[in-house]
């Protein structure tokens, strides 16, 4: 569970844990950086079986990915402070489909609630994920069509979850094989267990939460693109959304191919997010529409400074003017574009191809 400045709910989110059928379990509560009162209500309780951390304010996915190294049991799940379990047999209903030795982790349709008194409204998600997944995600533009609330074995938490959804920002079900991605064996659970708040506060409401968002889903497209192509982006989107008929080329993507993809991104998050949005996409876009053989060497040290889980510090950062150098000197070079970058020893190769691929840039990585 993370948490930033929830005081107002927490209580009720652990409370919703404590009064599980289902005993067995352990809930990790890192506080990032909370200023309200978080902190003294979750020490109120004394249950041993809650653990409490607290670290700098880093974000919600950092929270998460700090906490990880405490997990002490077989299957993982997330809940979120403001939210709750949405019934007290939901760990007992659940736990059972891990008898199944096949099978990776659940998820389910959630059930929204409102603090305003609306009634509660089912948010259906699809049955399957079936083996299409990953290019039905990039026709989707990166949009999540399963929600991110699940269980999952601990060794596929530990070797999926925490590098594709909290080092990374992507999908977690995300399984990249050597020629391929494919997804993990999940389940769509019929007894849903996730109580999620709906109000004006959400995190996903916020500024940097629309950013973090949209970062995500460019990340996606730049890395799907290496496995599939979208001809018509624009029309593809709209049928995969409304239809869920969708069509992808088993190839790589060409780079004006990515930029389509992105414009489109660009789109719909200025119409939804304006004060979210920054010019790095729209430079990010224009390296892409305006391909070059260039190759190039930097002058700034090559040392990388963000994961996607960084998105936070990346935003501040960028609208405060002070990136590292580094990656100041690529967002600038990508107006002119380029296709591969010298460096001059193994250690220089590894930092930067981890900045490529957190900026969304596709270039070689050569040595000298």
């Amino acid at each position: 569970m993370p948490t930033h400045n929830d005081g107002q709910y927490i209580s009720k989110t652990i409370e919703s844990v404590l009064s599980q059928t289902y005993k067995n379990w352990e809930l990790l509560i890192m506080d990032d950086g909370s200023t309200d009162d978080t902190a003294s209500l979750v020490n109120t309780f004394t249950d041993g079986r809650i653990r409490f951390f607290q670290q700098a304010n880093l974000g919600q996915l950092m929270a998460l990915n700090n906490v990880s190294s405490h997990i002490s049991g077989d299957v993982v799940m997330m809940l979120h402070s403001d939210d709750l379990l949405y019934k007290p047999t939901s760990l007992e209903d659940n736990i059972q489909y891990f008898e199944d030795s096949s099978i990776d982790g659940i998820y389910c349709s959630i059930i929204q609630f409102y603090p305003s008194g609306k009634p509660d409204q089912v948010m259906v998600t699809s049955k399957s994920l079936g083996i299409n997944a990953p290019q039905k995600l990039l026709l989707l533009l990166g949009s999540n069509f399963i929600p991110d609330p699940f269980f999952i074995r601990k060794e596929k938490f530990l070797s999926h979850v925490r590098y594709n959804y909290l080092q990374w920002n992507t999908q977690y079900w995300l399984d990249y094989k050597e020629n391929s991605v494919q997804s993990l064996n999940l389940r769509y659970s019929d007894q849903p267990w996730y109580y999620y708040r709906i109000y004006e506060a959400n995190y996903t409401n916020s500024i940097i939460g629309c950013f973090e968002t949209f970062l995500g889903r460019l990340r996606v497209i730049f890395l799907l693109s290496d496995y599939y192509t979208v001809l018509f982006p624009s029309i593809q989107k709209e049928l995969m959304r409304r239809f869920n008929i969708g069509i992808t080329l088993p190839l790589a993507a060409s780079n004006r191919r990515i930029a389509k993809s992105i414009a489109i991104l660009i789109k719909n998050m200025k119409g939804r997010t304006p004060n979210a949005y920054t010019r790095y996409f729209e430079q990010v876009q224009h390296f892409y529409q305006h391909p070059n053989k260039k190759v190039i060497e930097l002058k700034s040290k090559i040392e990388s400074h963000y994961w996607g889980c960084d998105g936070r510090k990346f935003f501040n950062d960028l609208l405060n003017n002070e990136l590292p150098d580094i990656y100041k000197e690529l967002i600038v070079k990508l107006e002119d574009g380029f296709s591969s970058i010298k460096v001059t020893n193994i250690m220089e190769m590894d930092e930067l191809k981890k900045i490529l691929k957190f900026l969304c840039i596709r270039a070689a990585v050569v040595l000298k």
